[in-house]
């Protein structure tokens, strides 16, 4: 799925992903592919997503971490995430 995640600041990450955790007021929420659409607010904690890395013709996922004070999330109907954090 396509994910964009954004500060005020600057975009933290802009491309794809299998995986992203998230903590929201509701309780930590993991998005997957073919999520329904959803919007919430995020609660303080971590943002927990993979990405890809390119070595050559291999691929391999590598975690990052963001913490977060808080934001908003949206999921698309169309795999595709966005989400504005305060970091």
């Amino acid at each position: 799925m396509k994910v964009a995640l954004y500060t005020m600041q600057k975009t933290i990450y802009s491309g794809e992903t299998t995986r992203i955790s998230l903590p929201t007021v509701m309780g930590q929420v993991t998005i997957l592919n073919n999520h329904e659409p959803y919007v919430t607010i995020l609660s303080p904690g971590d943002i927990i997503y993979t990405r890809f890395e390119y070595n050559g013709p291999h691929k391999t996922e590598k975690e990052e971490r963001l913490p977060v004070t808080g934001g908003f999330l949206e999921v698309r109907g169309d795999n595709e995430v966005k989400i504005l954090a305060d970091s």
